[in-house]
């Protein structure tokens, strides 16, 4: 950033404006999740980084509690829930949820009283559907969690399943495999679509075998799992790793693979997608993608927070989109392909 736009920025907040996580990502010129994760202390982050946010942090005078205390005013702020969505995201994200009210003097109330400043919703992990419009005034502070939704003027905080997808199939890759099997979701879902983009495009730039048979449509649920892995399983060439869009389906793909003699990791490797509850109810222990659910409950609280204070002030809420990066979680159902006559299978 040039030193002019530098000054004007410092200028702008020093005379009342409210700077923001991504204010705060401008200045120091690095990525939200890098400011988020230096404010929590976490240890992946570098010390230059860390410099290049505390610097960035006292040019903007930005005080996570003070803010919280402006943007919600003197007035309770009550943020209500309402979730269709998996035990384990959901145990996980409440609690992380009441952690980041405890540090931004939220009130979240758990109750079936509407009458809210603000709502968070967790609607299905693959549904299109939008739930806001049936609970929500059109001026109603609201933020959804999840990627099935792809509206560009509601609020969201979302994991980026297209690079996620990348991501797990570059793994595979750089393990050594070189067929590909991948169980997709309904051709016509976003989340599914998105998914098999991410996968392709690491089979494209790594030039290993992309043929249209090792891709197989599920619905994300076990059964669609069990019939699309012993399709790909049933192939004369069969792959040497399985990469299901849904743990659920990940997991069928390991119980198909066992039906038929084969080893989960030694013979075929699987990976699925969530971190859900199946993933470590399995045997082997399931290698996923896992949301960051405490960065995702942190930035849907300061999203909130800044809606609320622009009702309260009798402006239009502000539009606020973050794209979370999923982690690979490395357990029991992967390896390199086995060895066979010298030469990998």
């Amino acid at each position: 950033m040039k030193k002019s736009r530098i000054d004007d920025t410092c200028r702008s907040f020093a005379h009342g404006e409210i700077p923001t996580l991504a204010d705060v990502a401008r200045f120091a010129g690095v990525s939200v999740m890098s400011v988020w994760r230096t404010m929590n202390g976490e240890s992946a982050v570098t010390e230059r980084t860390r410099r290049k946010v505390a610097a960035a942090l006292e040019a903007l005078h930005y005080a996570p509690n003070d803010q919280a205390r402006i943007l919600a005013g003197s007035r309770t702020v009550r943020i209500g829930v309402v979730h269709n969505q998996d035990s384990r995201f959901l145990s996980e994200f409440l609690l992380n949820l009441f952690n980041q009210s405890v540090v931004n003097n939220v009130n979240l109330v758990v109750t079936r009283d509407i009458r809210v400043d603000g709502v968070i919703f967790l609607p299905p992990p693959y549904s299109d559907e939008m739930p806001t419009r049936a609970f929500c005034a059109p001026d109603m502070p609201s933020v959804v969690i999840g990627s099935a939704f792809s509206d560009e003027h509601v609020s969201a905080v979302y994991g980026d399943d297209r690079e996620a997808a990348y991501k797990m199939a570059s793994h595979l890759i750089r393990l050594g495999h070189h067929r590909i099997g991948f169980i997709s979701g309904p051709r016509d879902n976003m989340v599914g679509i998105r998914r098999l983009e991410g996968y392709r495009r690491a089979v494209d730039e790594n030039g290993v075998d992309g043929s249209d048979h090792l891709v197989v449509c599920g619905d994300f649920t076990y059964r669609s799992g069990l019939d699309a892995a012993q399709r790909l399983l049933g192939l004369s060439k069969r792959p040497t790793a399985i990469f299901a869009s849904s743990d659920d389906m990940a997991a069928a793909a390991v119980a198909v693979a066992f039906r038929l003699g084969l080893n989960v990791p030694s013979d075929l490797t699987v990976t699925g997608f969530g971190n859900t509850t199946i993933a470590t109810s399995n045997w082997p222990e399931l290698t996923t993608l896992k949301y960051p659910v405490a960065d995702m409950a942190g930035l849907a609280i300061h999203a909130l927070l800044r809606q609320v204070r622009s009702v309260r002030e009798g402006r239009a809420p502000s539009v606020e989109r973050s794209s979370m990066s999923l982690d690979i979680v490395r357990r029991q159902s992967d390896a390199a392909p086995r060895l066979r006559g010298g030469r990998k299978c």
